[in-house]
């Protein structure tokens, strides 16, 4: 659940197999699921679990059964009170009890409730913790409602400070801080503080999509590498697709677009789909061109490739053209004697024999050896 709707409820998600309602007899208890005759008396069933009273009552809660949920949050209390007079599982069935409260109108008993579970987890966990800015929100909410509006704010000011310090200032719940004290803001007629907040907000909620994005995107080019590698050309293509669609949130200037649509090339060039393969790298290559500029490796990378569609569709004077600046592009990035240059050579080699003009092609190859033996021959240490 997140961390906040209106309020914090605090949920526990635990499989529950029986229960006791609470304020029944014992002789009340109800097994879940289909009742099974029985010829012998039962096993006293167990009280259910803290955790248990908490699902039950967020489950009724979220349904809006108040007076149920009250029932199974009061119960909860009572075992948390088991615990310790400052155990953090009092504070957080306190709050739950809290939060029934106030729906129903009984706003003071609701304050003292969201106080003294602040007290126990300050006590607890000193002021800088998230249980602490939970209860603070909770409060901050509560005077909000009522128009307290001072005391709202000192309380939005502490949750607030206390998720920065934690999560620092683009943390989800920052943003959720923000967008909550905000709207306290406008009803107080603060108009141009709260669009403050909320342009924030919105400024932290576009990070984090982005960074959820380029995970993504990371993730899906993995996985299609993968396919690729194993000759699962569909599989490939549809994971490149989808990252495609991640890419497409985070803009060109990280050059992930171009890196998908090259790899679309590649798997069209495999398939034999030469012309459809060209246009994804020229795309490629245009996108690195604008946003990378013109001595890039991504912009090798794409000619290369591109070089590679146009020499499978005998399109010889653009290959060549391509292959020469590939060529002149890798010499200026990575130097002369680079490894990746042996690739540049060997291919442009290739068009230049399939256009007859072997000695060309024989001058580049040997260019190429030289550069393979450069590569092989290590350094020597007496």
């Amino acid at each position: 659940m997140s961390k906040y709707v209106t309020e914090i409820l605090v949920v526990c998600t635990v499989a529950v197999c029986a229960t006791i309602q609470p304020g029944c007899g014992a002789d009340e208890w109800q097994e879940i699921g289909a009742a099974q005759p029985t010829l012998q008396k039962q096993a006293a069933p167990q009280e259910p679990s803290w955790e248990q009273n908490l699902s039950h009552g967020e489950s009724l809660f979220k349904s809006g059964n108040l007076a149920e949920a009250g029932k199974y949050f009061q119960a909860a209390v009572v075992q948390a009170q088991k615990f310790g007079p400052h155990d953090p599982r009092l504070a957080t069935a306190l709050n739950n009890v809290a939060l029934v409260l106030k729906k129903q109108g009984k706003i003071q008993d609701a304050e003292r409730l969201f106080r003294n579970a602040l007290d126990i987890d300050q006590k607890t966990f000193g002021n800088a913790h998230a249980n602490v800015s939970r209860d603070c929100m909770n409060l901050a909410m509560l005077y909000s409602d009522t128009n307290k509006f001072s005391e709202a704010e000192q309380m939005f000011k502490r949750a607030l400070a206390i998720d920065e310090q934690m999560g620092g200032p683009d943390h989800p719940f920052v943003a959720l801080d923000l967008e909550s004290y905000a709207s306290m803001l406008k009803k107080c007629k603060r108009a141009p503080e709260a669009e403050a907040l909320e342009k924030r907000a919105k400024e932290i909620q576009t990070k984090v999509v982005l960074a959820s994005s380029a995970a993504t995107w990371e993730k899906l080019i993995e996985t299609g590498d993968q396919y690729f590698r194993a000759g699962n050309f569909a599989g490939a293509e549809q994971a490149f697709m989808a990252a495609g669609s991640e890419a497409q949130v985070l803009g060109h200037k990280e050059g992930k677009i171009a890196s998908t649509l090259i790899r679309l090339a590649a798997i069209y060039e495999r398939q034999g789909q030469y012309a459809k393969g060209e246009q994804f790298a020229q795309n490629a290559l245009d996108l690195d061109m604008k946003f990378l500029g013109a001595v890039n490796p991504a912009v090798v990378r794409d000619l290369n490739n591109l070089a590679l569609l146009y020499d499978r569709q005998n399109k010889n004077d653009e290959s060549e053209r391509v292959h020469k600046l590939a060529l002149e592009m890798n010499q200026k990035i990575f130097g002369p004697d680079h490894p990746t240059m042996i690739v540049a050579l060997q291919n442009y080699a290739s068009l230049l024999h399939k256009l007859n003009r072997n000695d060309e092609a024989s001058a580049l190859e040997k260019k190429a050896k030289q550069l393979t033996f450069k590569q092989r021959v290590l350094p020597r240490f007496n």
